[in-house]
């Protein structure tokens, strides 16, 4: 099988060489995008372990335990709301560094 003549089959060869240097160069970018995301996700998800419950009193703990036990609750449904904020931002990072990283691995397998 020809390619129609050498001028044909320099224009192929090159145009087959510039699509493995894209695929390559594509692969590169969307690995380091994966990696940034990722941490991006790592890093909101170390952000919503270190939230802590603070009881919602005011100045000074109240001296009945019923009002103790309902700052201490609202507290930590204050904290619950953060926590899970965080976390759903984490999830759509990492949703986007495994699709990411998955697009820069086929194009890795497709390229040179």
């Amino acid at each position: 099988m020809t390619c129609g003549g050498a001028e044909g089959c320099g224009m192929v060869l090159g145009w087959l060489g510039s699509l493995k240097s894209w695929l390559w160069a594509a692969d590169i970018v969307l690995t380091c995008a994966g990696l940034g995301t990722g941490l991006r996700a790592a890093y909101l998800w170390l952000e919503s372990a270190k939230i802590e419950v603070i009881p919602v009193w005011g100045h000074s703990e109240p001296a009945e335990t019923a009002a103790s036990m309902m700052g201490w609750i609202a507290g930590q449904l204050n904290a619950n709301t953060e926590v899970a904020k965080l976390n759903a931002r984490a999830a759509r990072w990492t949703a986007a560094a495994v699709m990411l990283s998955g697009v820069g691995g086929l194009l890795g397998i497709l390229g040179p």
